[in-house]
């Protein structure tokens, strides 16, 4: 899966992201899922 961000996230190499992804489906589509992405 790829994940398009509205703002760029500047990292460095190995640099350690710690955060949470949480997957949901839509209300509206069931074959459609929602991404809600949390970063640090």
């Amino acid at each position: 899966t790829l994940l398009y961000l509205y703002e760029p996230v500047e990292v460095n190499q190995d640099q350690i992201i710690e955060g949470s992804v949480t997957l949901s489906q839509s209300k509206e589509n069931p074959r459609f899922l929602n991404i809600h992405l949390e970063y640090a």
